[in-house]
Parts: structure tokens; C-alpha cells; sequence
């Protein structure tokens, strides 16, 4: 290929990759997803009017980092990191979630496998994506054993932290090589203040093992096509390897980066101005050392006595066909799964997920496709929270003063993310526009996460199943980029002539737009709508695999727990026909009974709110015959206490409080916008003072 050609096709690439910087931009301003945790936005103009101001403010405190001396800036430095670590620290140690769906699966097994029992879950011979996850989760209980840490809690918390830390340094040191140690700092504002950073920390699952290598990635590219000299060079393809194998075993759609890192690496100028035997080497290492990862990884699943049965797990068709089911939003559903679940062997379920996606096309149509994918594309880059809300059921540990308002804090914390999205995704387009204007988007480092980009972007709409929370690995690029945006250096229209009216004008302008924000989003403070606060749940055993226990006539069982929180609603995990079959009885902690009737359903609903405290629910069979009663099997902790003579086996159960609620009080929302008014004001004041 020759230069221009080159030039043309990475020029091409970068350019379709702001194009869909644009578009989750255009999506996150004005379709953010409103039917999953947070089902009330404010409106657009609020978003536009608070992302703008945000800005403005980061880029200003980066103009101001420039006119600091060295020491001063390596004492904010330290005092940015310092708040860093404290805030990961206290969140490490304050918090503690409940798993559910996968992520019990994955921690029961490697409880196992840290035991010595080789036995493997049947849900890991379905979803054997998983499996790596759970062997390393085991040897996380083994290392914490030998120290003498407890397996999880705040152990695993503060070691997820850690490994986090590892990816954010090394790309504050890519930032300050580029941006000096003012670009480093305005990275760690950033880090300090992405919400959806503290809640995968405390989810234990691949996403977050997976993304600090892309920034570890990074950071080795940038060190690899520098290096001048041969051994530096191999060294730093062996480690670049060994971090995208890693990533790529955990999580097999990291498989893209290695895509992303070899198109990258090939078609770029190296800073130091490598040959094509030199690329083409480094590109063999990197091929070679995920070839010996995948058969390493045979050998060690071996060691752990799993073997994969071709005709239990999914197939590849499945997660596709999944994608593509026009009543969802290319989501997983677990209506499809069952379904395949009943042919036993690969070859039908091949087949008939095959005909099923060819018949959901063909019915779609062209406009039923676009439609579709607009949906994905919604799903996957519209909302700047990540999903944050829905990874776990509610936590096991919190400090009281969070969980009494966690749906306005949630409503907030959403509110935020999505303004710090738009903000960065402002500041990347503002990126590339200069580096586009400048033809300087022939850099490995852009080019690897335009590609990267891209090629998320491509599986997971047009191809695999879509949930926000895969995006997960773009917010990685979104850091980095939106700190290059943020703190591109000034222009001479930053110091063109103000004319007269301008201050006035901006004051002006910016009292108005908060007034008409305050009138549009009236709904958020004064329509109240259903809302339901978890307060404790157990639900093992509702997804993938249902556990039960046969209660028999006459008998009882009784699952004692404790709440943090009032709460109005239990439900139960039996259907509404075995749960009428049964009294349910309810007894404080004092063993005084609160409540006692005959099951009208899976739901048992209080005239009042009973609060926070010790209780007892007992179920008695009143039928004739044996019933099937539904919990959960645990070889840690699923809540508090198991069923009274049980060791492992839990009522599957859950209990909230039921009420109506607007999504904020006028008081906080006034407040807040107030805030952002008051900061709009002064940074509009300060911008247009006299030179």
C-alpha cells in the first residue's frame, strides 16, 4: 500500500470514527435510555446548558494548571491523586454488594474450585465465556487466603482498585507526555468524578478486569513505536501481548483490541520510524503470543478438570440471533434462551437459531432493520451511567444516610454521569476536528482507539448482543480523549477582541436558559410516578438454574433476615399458585407476629410500612400435598441467615417499599441548577474581564 493510499485510509478511519462520536453524542443528548433504571431525564437543554458550563470549567482550571510553576503542579498533583485513593478507599470500605445472575455463578464455582472440589456448575457448561473468570476469581481466594485477607469484602475491593490504578497511571503518564503534568491532572479530575468508575470497582465480574487494559495497552504502544533500539522493542510487544491475551481470555471481545492494535501498528508512522520488517515482526510476536495464551488456556481449564461439551453450551448463532429479536433492544433475552435450552444437541440448536434470525430479518425488512439498529445503537452509546444501577441487587453494606435516598441519589448520580459524557464526547469531537484540521491523525496511539472505537461499535450493534454495560471498555478512550479535547492548547481566536455587549449578553443568556430549564423539566419535581425501593433481595435461583426444597403438609420453614430500610412488599420466588397453597407468617425480631393470612399470591403486600430491623417469615404448607418452595444455594453468605436448619439454602425472596415519589424534590433540583447558574455566571464573568 502505498503512502497516500495510507494516509487516505487512516485519514477515512479516524473520520468515521468522530462520526460516531457524533452520533452517541446526538443520542446521549437527547434519547438517553429511559426504561431501564432511570426512567426521568432532564430535558436536553438542561444537558446542553450543564454540559457546556462543565466544560468551560475544566478547561479554565486547565488554563490555570499552565501558569503554575513545577512544584505547584506536582503539589496539586499529589493532592488530586490523594483524593483519588481516599474516595476509592472509603467506597471500598463502606460498600458491599449482593450478586445475582452471573456473578454468583462466577463466585460460587471459584468457592469451589478454592475448596478443592473439580465439579463444575452446569451453568458453566452453558455459558462457558465465564469459566476463565471463575478459575481466576479462585486463585484471587487463594493468593488472599496465603496473605491472610478475607477472600471478599473489602479485600477484593480495594484489590479491584488497585488493578484499576494500574490502567489510570499509565494513562496520566501517556497524558503527561503529551499534555505535561496539566494534562495529568485534568485526567485524574476526570477519573475522580466518573461515577461509574466506583461501581465497577465493586463488581466482581470480567468488565472490570478487562478495562484498565486498554489504557495499560495504550501506554505500551506508546513506548513500543518510540523505542529505537531492538530489545526495548521486544520487550514491549512480549508485555503487550501478554495484557491483550489476558483481556482477550477474559473477555473474548477484547479480541478487537488485538484487531484494532495490528491494523493500528500497520498502518501509522512510528514515532520511530520503524520499517515494515520491523512492524511486521512485532505483529508475528502479538499473533504468536495469542496463539500460545488460547492453548494455554486449554491447558489450564484442563487443569481445573472443565471440558467443554459443544451440545450444552450456546452457540455462536444464538448471541446473534438474540441481537436481532425485534422486541428488545438487542439485549439478552432470556425468553430466547430457555427456548434453545430444550434441544439437546448443538447441531438443532444451530439450526434452528439459524432459520429463527433469517425469518426475524426477512420479517423486519429494511425499515424494520434500520430500526433495530437504531435501537442497539441507542442502547449501546446513548446513556453515560454504564448501567450502573442495575449490576447488583441491593447492597448487603452501606452507610444508612445513602441507601434512605438512594433513588434521588441514583437520579442525580445519573444526571451527572450523562453530563460528564457529553462533556467528554464534546471535548474527543473537539479533538479530532483539530487533529483532522492539522493531519495529525497518523498516531498509533489515535489510530488504535479509532479502531478500537469502530470495532466495538460494529460487533455489538450490528452483530452481537447489546447492553450498556459493554460500552464499558469505550469509556477507557472517552477519559483519555476527552482530556486531550479538554486541554488542547489555545488558539489566537481565544484572544480575539471582546465586543462591548458580550458580558451582559452571556449574564443575560445564561439566567435565561436556566429559567426556561427550570420550566421544562417541571415533570421531574412534580409528577409522581411508581416507584419501588429495593431493600433486600435474594434472588439466586431466578436466574438460568431454579433451586426449591419440598416443604410437606403441615410443615413449616422460617428464613430469618434483616433489613436497613422500611419496607411494605415481600415476594416470593414461588409462582401465585403454589404461594396460595401456603400461610405466611411475620414476626419482628422480638418474635412478636405482625402479620399472618393465607397466600393471595407470590406477593405479600402491609397496610404499613414495617421498619428497618430484625424479622422472621415462615411459610406453612396448608394443602394436602408436598410443595415445591423456591431459594438459592450458597457457599458464601446470600444475605444475613440461612433457612432455620439449613447451612447453605436460602429463601428465595425479596422485600422493598412500594410508593409514589417525583424523581427529585423542587428543593435539590433548584438547588443543584442554582449551582451550575451561580458557576455559569461567574466562569461568564471571568471570561469576558478586560485583557
Amino acid at each position: 500500500m502505498g503512502r497516500i493510499s495510507r494516509i487516505f485510509l487512516v485519514t477515512a478511519l479516524f473520520g468515521i470514527g468522530l462520526i460516531l462520536v457524533g452520533i452517541a453524542g446526538i443520542l446521549a443528548l437527547f434519547k438517553p435510555i429511559n426504561f431501564l433504571a432511570i426512567h426521568q431525564w432532564v430535558s436536553p437543554l438542561t444537558l446542553l446548558f450543564c454540559s457546556v458550563i462543565l466544560f468551560i470549567l475544566l478547561r479554565g482550571i486547565w488554563l490555570g494548571l499552565n501558569h503554575l510553576s513545577p512544584k505547584q503542579l506536582r503539589i496539586n498533583m499529589i493532592i488530586v491523586t490523594g483524593l483519588l485513593l481516599l474516595c476509592q478507599l472509603w467506597v471500598a470500605t463502606h460498600f458491599e454488594v449482593s450478586e445475582r445472575a452471573d456473578l454468583y455463578y462466577v463466585r460460587e464455582q471459584a468457592i469451589n474450585l478454592f475448596q478443592g472440589h473439580t465439579k463444575w456448575l452446569s451453568y458453566f457448561y452453558v455459558y462457558s465465556n465465564n469459566v476463565n473468570a471463575a478459575i481466576f476469581l479462585s486463585w484471587w481466594n487463594r493468593l488472599a487466603h496465603w496473605i491472610g485477607l478475607p477472600i471478599y469484602g473489602t479485600s477484593i475491593y480495594v484489590a479491584q482498585f488497585l488493578w484499576l490504578d494500574v490502567g489510570l497511571a499509565c494513562a496520566a503518564w501517556m497524558l503527561k507526555r503529551v499534555r505535561g503534568l496539566a494534562g495529568s491532572i485534568i485526567f485524574l479530575l476526570l477519573c475522580l468524578v466518573s461515577v461509574p468508575l466506583y461501581y465497577y470497582a465493586l463488581y466482581i465480574y470480567t468488565d472490570t478486569v478487562v478495562f484498565p487494559t486498554t489504557l495499560i495497552s495504550l501506554a505500551i504502544i506508546m513506548k513500543l513505536t518510540s523505542a529505537k533500539r531492538w530489545q526495548p522493542r521486544l520487550f514491549w510487544t512480549i508485555l503487550l501481548g501478554l495484557i491483550v491475551t489476558f483481556a482477550t481470555l477474559v473477555k473474548m471481545n477484547f479480541l478487537i483490541l488485538l484487531i484494532a492494535i495490528i491494523i493500528g501498528l500497520a498502518l501509522t508512522v512510528w514515532p520511530s520510524h520503524a520499517n515494515w520488517q520491523m512492524k511486521t515482526l512485532v505483529i508475528v510476536v502479538l499473533v504468536a503470543i495469542m496463539g500460545i495464551g488460547f492453548r494455554a488456556d486449554g491447558a489450564i481449564k484442563t487443569a481445573n478438570h472443565y471440558q467443554l461439551d459443544e451440545h450444552q453450551v450456546m452457540p455462536l448463532i444464538h448471541w446473534i440471533d438474540m441481537s436481532w429479536n425485534p422486541e428488545q433492544f438487542g439485549n439478552y433475552s432470556r425468553a430466547d434462551t430457555a427456548f434453545l435450552t430444550r434441544y439437546p444437541s448443538k447441531e438443532q440448536k444451530v439450526a434452528i437459531e439459524s432459520n429463527q434470525l433469517k425469518t426475524r430479518i426477512h420479517k423486519m425488512g429494511s425499515k424494520g432493520v434500520i430500526k433495530h439498529l437504531y435501537r442497539k445503537t441507542r442502547l449501546f452509546l446513548a446513556t453515560g451511567d454504564f448501567d450502573i444501577f442495575r449490576l447488583y441487587g441491593p447492597f448487603q453494606k452501606a452507610p444508612t444516610w445513602y441507601l434512605s435516598r438512594q433513588g434521588t441519589l441514583n437520579w442525580v448520580l445519573a444526571q451527572w454521569c450523562q453530563v460528564l459524557y457529553l462533556v467528554m464526547l464534546f471535548a474527543t469531537l473537539l479533538f479530532g476536528l483539530t487533529a483532522l484540521k492539522r493531519h495529525q491523525v497518523n498516531h498509533p496511539i489515535a489510530i488504535v482507539a479509532v479502531l478500537f472505537l469502530i470495532g466495538m461499535g460494529i460487533f455489538h450493534i450490528f452483530i452481537w448482543e447489546t447492553e450498556e454495560r459493554y460500552a464499558l471498555p469505550l469509556l477507557a478512550v472517552w477519559l483519555v480523549s476527552g482530556t486531550m479535547g479538554l486541554t488542547r492548547p489555545v488558539t489566537l481566536s481565544d484572544h480575539l477582541e471582546q465586543p462591548s455587549w458580550l458580558r451582559p449578553g452571556i449574564l443575560i443568556g445564561c439566567l435565561l436558559i436556566s429559567a426556561m430549564c427550570y420550566d421544562w423539566d417541571r415533570p421531574v419535581f412534580t409528577t409522581q410516578l411508581p416507584y419501588q425501593r429495593g431493600v433486600l433481595s435474594q434472588t439466586v435461583g431466578n436466574y438460568y438454574k431454579s433451586y426449591d426444597i419440598t416443604l410437606k403438609p403441615g410443615h413449616s420453614i422460617t428464613q430469618r433476615f434483616k433489613v436497613p430500610l422500611a419496607f411494605n412488599v415481600i415476594k416470593l420466588g414461588n409462582n401465585d399458585e403454589s404461594a396460595k397453597q401456603m400461610r405466611f407468617t411475620v414476626y419482628n425480631g422480638a418474635h412478636k407476629r405482625l402479620y399472618q393470612r393465607n397466600g393471595q399470591g407470590q406477593k405479600i403486600h402491609f397496610k404499613k410500612s414495617l421498619p428497618a430491623g430484625s424479622y422472621q417469615l415462615t411459610l406453612t404448607n396448608r394443602s394436602k400435598k408436598p410443595l415445591l418452595v423456591s431459594v438459592g444455594i450458597g457457599k458464601f453468605p446470600l444475605i444475613t441467615h440461612p433457612l432455620n436448619g439449613f447451612k447453605t439454602t436460602y429463601l428465595r425472596f425479596s422485600a422493598w417499599e412500594s410508593m409514589k415519589r417525583t424523581a427529585v424534590s423542587r428543593q435539590l433540583y433548584t438547588l443543584l441548577l442554582g449551582l451550575f447558574t451561580l458557576v455559569g455566571l461567574a466562569l461568564g464573568w471571568r471570561l469576558t474581564r478586560k485583557k
